[in-house]
């Protein structure tokens, strides 16, 4: 769905998932190494630490599949490097 995101100063449009109720399923709970992602990504932006928090306070669990996490946990790493690199 596009909607428009307006700060004090600005206002720009973007795209954002919005799950049709009917394919939620509150017992699910995202492998840890998403949950890693998703807060590096917050970090990576500068989001506010209290959201960064809330983020991190998320149940997850661990992904059964231990090639498919340890793929993303060296995705993950190889990703922090390159910020690193970039001075962000």
């Amino acid at each position: 769905e596009l909607v428009a995101v307006r700060s004090s100063t600005t206002s720009i449009n973007a795209w954002m998932y919005v799950a049709r109720q009917e394919t939620i399923d509150d017992s699910l709970r995202p492998y840890s190494w998403y949950q890693d992602y998703v807060v590096a990504g917050a970090r990576q932006h500068r989001l506010p630490f209290c959201y960064i928090s809330q983020l991190m306070r998320i149940d997850s669990t661990v992904d059964p599949d231990t090639e498919r996490c340890k793929h993303h946990r060296q995705q993950l790493k190889a990703s922090e490097v390159r910020v690193k690199d970039l001075g962000s």
